[in-house]
């Protein structure tokens, strides 16, 4: 079941002149990093290394990265990605729970040569000119344009809840207790401890998750553990074994028996589908 019903037509459109304004790509993600509306294409320079399978990862990895830092730190993440580029990831809040992100990217603060741009991405490429002439597409941004465009952010995600753009489907209790499931996913998560965090009884909490996922709450926090493999699996280069761990499976002979039931296959053929 969505949570939220996202007005893709319009947040585009809105996000789109953000762009046409100032040559600034701009990206709406879901709670699951799922990208919902883009403004525009990405620069020229961002295209070609993306057409490198290598890198193409390490792009998603960084995105993965500072939407982590920017859930955790609950604010306004700024970084430098693995290519160069400055990047800001924005959490999107309802009633004090994080429900999108929004990331403006692909623009630099000073001048770059292909020299800076292959040490950052450690990349064995010779086709220079090719490298340089893409290198003029990237916008460069000064601090004062900085905050600028923070402030921009800031009015098109107000802009999204006063004209509708974003509502929500469920209610704030399920949102608040799948927050807390997702946040604690590499653990063990016990009822009682989810009953007492949100002062729910046991009756309460399983008809709630009946009602909005049709799901147990034990099923409901084993299918969020199997999207947590699966972005590992899509995504990073641990062992099976880890990723197991790292989703809260404390018995790996489980877990396999557990993803191939949901996904009908195994989690190495699943990553395999994704290399290729």
């Amino acid at each position: 079941m969505e949570t939220y019903i996202f007005d893709k037509e319009k947040i585009e459109a809105l996000i789109l002149d953000f762009y046409i304004s100032t040559g600034i790509v701009i990206t709406l993600y879901d709670i699951n990093q799922n990208a919902i509306a883009s403004s525009g294409k990405h620069t020229d320079f961002c295209a070609l290394i993306g057409r490198i399978p290598e890198l193409k990862k390490l792009c998603r990895l960084c995105d993965v990265e500072h939407i982590e830092l920017a859930k955790k730190n609950r604010t306004a993440v700024y970084y430098t990605c693995h290519a160069g580029n400055i990047e800001v990831i924005t959490p999107i809040f309802y009633e004090d729970t994080i429900i999108a992100y929004l990331q403006i990217g692909q623009f630099r603060t000073t001048h770059a040569t292909y020299q800076d741009a292959l040490k950052l991405m450690d990349l064995g490429y010779t086709n220079f000119r090719r490298i340089d002439s893409v290198l003029n597409d990237i916008p460069i941004v000064s601090n004062q344009k900085l905050t600028s465009l923070h402030n921009l952010l800031n009015i098109i995600i107000k802009s999204f809840w006063e004209d509708g753009l974003i509502k929500c489907k469920r209610s704030m209790l399920s949102v608040k207790i799948e927050q807390y499931i997702l946040e604690n996913i590499h653990q063990k998560i016990y009822i009682d401890e989810l009953c007492e965090q949100f002062n729910i009884s046991r009756n309460s909490l399983y008809d709630l998750f009946y009602k909005e996922f049709g799901l147990a709450i034990n099923e409901f926090i084993i299918s969020k553990r199997i999207e947590c493999a699966k972005e590992y699996l899509r995504t990073s280069n641990k062992s099976v074994s880890e990723i197991s761990s790292l989703c809260g499976f404390t018995d790996y002979n489980y877990f396999i028996r557990i993803f191939k039931s949901q996904c009908n296959t195994t989690p190495l053929k699943y990553r395999k589908g994704y290399s290729e």
